[in-house]
């Protein structure tokens, strides 16, 4: 009797947890389905209060779909109503950092973001000597320069370097000089460049110095800190010049520099 009785009680209690629950709905097609009375944004489909003794409504949903948090009359689909700044919303998804900015992509997909505005303006420590280059080299060498970009950032760097070495190119003679950000030493221009692959000048007949002048745009899109080498060579001259360019890509003479300048949304490409 009694194990009859205990099946009983279990296929009754089974039959409970599967039931499912209507309200103002005779056949419910969810585990709690719910019709309410309206459609519009003058009457609530859901009230959830506290035990205040003034009660606060603290979760909202009006027959219009508007859904409010400490907020009784919600004017968008998602209302918050917080009592003191940073308490009414948190995002934590792994892209979250100081100073950073809530973005979207061109399908409405949220992340944090490191806004264009405080993103910090970079200067870096370049080599101390640079390198010395074989006039007419072909292949680009590591000058000991580096720059290091955040993470998912987006930098216009601007780059000068003083070229003068061993020889006076004679009339008729002229060195052109390339150089390029890599992700290797020693490497080609790096596939996360934008725009800009490579930084140039020329050294022509006559003259002490040259000049290399000039700019690029590197997006990172990894989610580290990514290093960039720049590297210098590839050249092609005039004349047939030979000899040593010397302290090439450091910061061995005044000329030499490079900053980059946070862009992020800013940089739209055409």
């Amino acid at each position: 009797m009694k194990r009859k009785i205990s099946s009983t009680v279990f296929l009754f209690l089974s039959s409970l947890a599967f039931t499912q629950v209507g309200i103002n709905l005779d056949q419910p097609k969810a585990t709690l389905d719910i019709l309410s009375k309206g459609s519009s944004a003058a009457t609530k489909a859901l009230k959830i209060s506290n035990s205040a003794s003034t009660p606060l409504e603290m979760v909202t949903v009006l027959d219009n779909g508007n859904v409010g948090v400490n907020n009784m009359s919600p004017q968008t689909k998602f209302a918050i109503t917080a009592s003191s700044p940073g308490s009414g919303f948190n995002l934590s998804d792994g892209s979250q950092g100081v100073g950073k900015v809530l973005s979207s992509d061109a399908n409405g997909n949220a992340q944090w973001t490191q806004s264009p505005l405080i993103a910090p303006v970079i200067i870096p420590d370049l080599s101390s000597s640079g390198v010395n280059l074989t006039i007419g080299a072909a292949n680009f060498t590591h000058t000991g320069t580096t720059i290091t970009l955040p993470a998912n950032s987006t930098y216009a760097i601007s780059a000068s370097f003083l070229i003068t070495g061993n020889i006076l190119p004679t009339p008729g003679q002229s060195i052109f000089l390339r150089s390029c950000f890599s992700d290797t030493p020693g490497g080609g221009s790096s596939p996360d460049v934008v725009s800009g692959k490579l930084i140039s000048g020329i050294w022509t007949s006559s003259s002490i110095y040259g000049l290399v002048v000039g700019g690029t745009v590197i997006k990172n899109s990894s989610s580290n800190p990514k290093t960039y080498y720049y590297n210098a060579g590839a050249m092609t001259t005039n004349g047939n010049p030979s000899g040593t360019i010397f302290n090439f890509g450091g910061k061995a003479w005044s000329e030499d520099s490079i900053y980059a300048i946070p862009v992020g949304s800013l940089l739209v490409t055409q």
